[in-house]
């Protein structure tokens, strides 16, 4: 990613080159001093499709968000045709301003404006802008062709796996149902005799 900021001139505060991870452009955004001055817009459109024709990759999906007070320099050169020369360039032009100019940045934006001129009043511009932008690049990267090669012969199959181990005992089963009654028993054999009881008690007399 880079950015500039444009006035009466443009400063690059940070170029694709220049690009170390998104944590080093955020610094670099948050301490830009501002330029003052007045708007002159085609000199940023201008200065921003000459940094995508020396830096930017040829099949690389180009994007480029102007945000605009809408107020330009009577001295401005003409605005559309700065445009009409970044678009035929193959970059995607996102226009933000306030909402009474929405027409003007219509006719510097991408078609359609619908998609590609925000306000900046909408309280929910950040989702929808990154939803069009990512909308974009999916439709415009390039794909990558299907393969045609020949399909290969199959390979040898591989040596055997090692024994897995074991694995864990399972919870204990529930309980089963009690089994039917069994069969009746045969008689067992006699046992032996018994040894002698004790001497019992005498009698009353008759």
């Amino acid at each position: 990613m880079a950015v500039l900021q444009y006035s009466s001139s443009v400063k690059i505060d940070h170029t694709f080159r220049d690009w170390q991870g998104f944590d080093q452009f955020k610094n670099r955004v948050q301490s830009m001093d501002h330029i003052g001055h007045g708007t002159y817009t085609s000199y940023a459109i201008g200065n921003a499709t000459q940094l995508f024709q020396a830096e930017a990759r040829q099949n690389s999906v180009k994007i480029a968000i102007l945000m605009t007070d809408g107020v330009d320099h009577p001295r401005n050169p003409n605005l559309q045709n700065v445009a009409t020369h970044a678009k035929e360039y193959g970059i995607f032009l996102f226009c933000l301003g306030p909402p009474h100019i929405s027409s003007d940045l219509s006719a510097v934006a991408s078609l359609p404006s619908s998609q590609f001129v925000h306000s900046l009043r909408d309280t929910n511009l950040t989702r929808n802008l990154l939803h069009e932008v990512l909308k974009v690049t999916k439709e415009s990267c390039p794909r990558p062709k299907p393969c045609t090669c020949e399909k290969g012969e199959r390979g040898k199959d591989g040596a055997p796996g090692r024994r897995g181990d074991r694995g864990q005992d399972g919870s204990p089963g529930e309980k089963g149902v009690q089994g039917p009654q069994g069969l009746k028993g045969e008689t067992g054999i006699s046992g032996e005799k018994g040894k002698p009881g004790f001497k019992g008690h005498k009698g009353s007399n008759g």
